[in-house]
C-alpha cells in the first residue's frame, strides 16, 4: 500500500514457536510481524505463560476479562453526535473519520488500522454477503469498542514493544474480527479457552481455517474448574503478599554422589576443636 511515497504494510500473522516469542521486541522476531493465537489446554507452563503475559498487558496492552459488552445507546449517541451517521465502505473514510475520533494515533497508525477495517468489511460484503446498514451497524460496533475498550493501545499500535491483548471469554464472529483488525495494525493477541474442544468447536464456528487466529498445541489437559483470570490475579496477589511478608524462600537442593576428601567423619568430629584452636 503506497501514499504519498510512504509504504504502508499491515502486519501478518506469523507462527509462534514457543511461548517466549510472545515477548520479543518487533524488531528482533525473524521474520517480523504479530501474534495472534489461543489457548485451549493447561499445563505448569501454560499458566506461567498466561501470568506473564496477563502482566505485560496490564502495563502495555488490555485485558478483557468476560468478553466486550456490545455499545449501548449513550455510546452510539455520542458516536452519532461527535462523527455524524454517513457511512462509506471506503479507506480514505475509515482514515479520516479515524484521525478525529481517535486523535492521538498518528498517521501510519490510522492508515493501518483503517485498510484493517476495509479488509474486514469488505470480506463480510463479498463473501458473506452482507448489505450495506448491516457493514455501518458493524463500523459503528468497532469505531465504538476502539474508543471505550481499546483507546488506551490505539497509539501504541505497531510500536516496536508490541501491545498485548489479552481475551476471555465466549468469542463471538464481531469480537474476532475487531481482534484481527487491531492484530493486523500492530498488536499481539491471546484468546483463552477455558473449555477445551467445546470452546473449540465453537471457534470453528466462525473461524472454520483458522484465519483469524492459531491454536497453540500443548502438551497437557483441560482448564482447572473455575479458571479465570479474576481467579489467577487473586491467588497472584496472596502469593506477592506472602512473597512481601516472608520473602522468598531459599532454593534447596539435593547432594548426591558427591565425593570429599580427606578422613571425612574423623575430620568432621575435631572441627568444633579446631576452631577453637
Amino acid at each position: 500500500m503506497e501514499r504519498k511515497g510512504v509504504i504502508f504494510k499491515m502486519y501478518e500473522y506469523q507462527k509462534l514457536q514457543n511461548f517466549e516469542m510472545y515477548f520479543k521486541p518487533l524488531m528482533a522476531r525473524s521474520p517480523q510481524g504479530v501474534y495472534c493465537c489461543r489457548l485451549s489446554q493447561y499445563n505448569s507452563e501454560v499458566k506461567a505463560f498466561i501470568q506473564k503475559f496477563y502482566g505485560v498487558a496490564r502495563k502495555n496492552g488490555v485485558i478483557i476479562e468476560g468478553g466486550i459488552p456490545n455499545p449501548d445507546t449513550r455510546h452510539i449517541e455520542f458516536y452519532n453526535e461527535m462523527m455524524g451517521s454517513s457511512f462509506e465502505l471506503d479507506k480514505k473514510f475509515f482514515e479520516k473519520s479515524l484521525t478525529k475520533w481517535l486523535p492521538r494515533m498518528n498517521h501510519k497508525q490510522c492508515h493501518e488500522v483503517a485498510d484493517s477495517i476495509y479488509e474486514t468489511l469488505q470480506y463480510l460484503q463479498l463473501k458473506q454477503g452482507k448489505p450495506h446498514g448491516v457493514l455501518k451497524n458493524v463500523y459503528t460496533k468497532f469505531m465504538c469498542w476502539l474508543y471505550y475498550k481499546f483507546e488506551r493501545i490505539m497509539n501504541l499500535l505497531g510500536n516496536n514493544d508490541v501491545p498485548k491483548i489479552l481475551y476471555e471469554g465466549n468469542l463471538n464472529q464481531y469480537e474476532l474480527l475487531l481482534l484481527s483488525v487491531l492484530s493486523h495494525s500492530g498488536a499481539d493477541v491471546l484468546i483463552l479457552q477455558y473449555h477445551g474442544q467445546d470452546d473449540e468447536k465453537n471457534y470453528q464456528k466462525i473461524d472454520p481455517n483458522s484465519n483469524y487466529s492459531m491454536l497453540l498445541e500443548s502438551k497437557g489437559g483441560s482448564f482447572p474448574e473455575g479458571f479465570s483470570i479474576k481467579q489467577q490475579r487473586q491467588e497472584w496477589q496472596e502469593e506477592s503478599s506472602r512473597q512481601k511478608l516472608y520473602g522468598t524462600l531459599p532454593e534447596v537442593q539435593n547432594c548426591t554422589n558427591a565425593w570429599i576428601e580427606g578422613k571425612g567423619l574423623a575430620e568432621f568430629k575435631t572441627a568444633p576443636s579446631q576452631r577453637g584452636n
